[in-house]
């Protein structure tokens, strides 16, 4: 996992490097196109993907999340922020019933409570899903 960015938030993202993180997919091929919906345990969001699959290359985009941002979020300095998800994609590789690949996620960074911009968080991930 890495992240970039983040504005006052960057020390807190870097404590939670190395934390596992777990979520539920089901994903539905026709043809080349694929949707997926995904249920991220840790923070309860549901998000929905669609894309394509060429040979055994998946990419998936993100097109809406049932939560829509984080909020109340502490800086080390006092400052308190509010992350708004903007987009995400994966990118993957189908290996029999496991698939393997990269999420990158970037979310803006908000002042609490204000509409106004205080930066941008991009966090990368890897991730490995299998068949049940």
């Amino acid at each position: 996992m890495r992240f970039t960015g983040g504005e006052c938030l960057a020390p807190v993202f870097q404590e939670l490097l190395g934390f596992p993180s777990q979520f539920h997919a089901t994903l539905v091929q026709s043809g080349n196109s694929v949707t997926a919906s995904s249920d991220i345990d840790h923070t309860g969001a549901v998000c929905t993907f669609k894309g394509t699959i060429v040979g055994n290359s998946l990419v998936l985009t993100e097109t809406g999340c049932s939560e829509t941002h984080t909020t109340a979020l502490g800086c080390p300095n006092g400052d308190v922020r509010d992350l708004l998800p903007e987009s995400e994609s994966l990118h993957a590789t189908i290996d029999g019933d496991r698939i393997t690949g990269t999420a990158i996620e970037t979310d803006g960074v908000i002042v609490s409570g204000t509409p106004d911009r205080a930066g941008t968080f991009v966090g990368t991930s890897s991730f490995e899903m299998t068949r049940q």
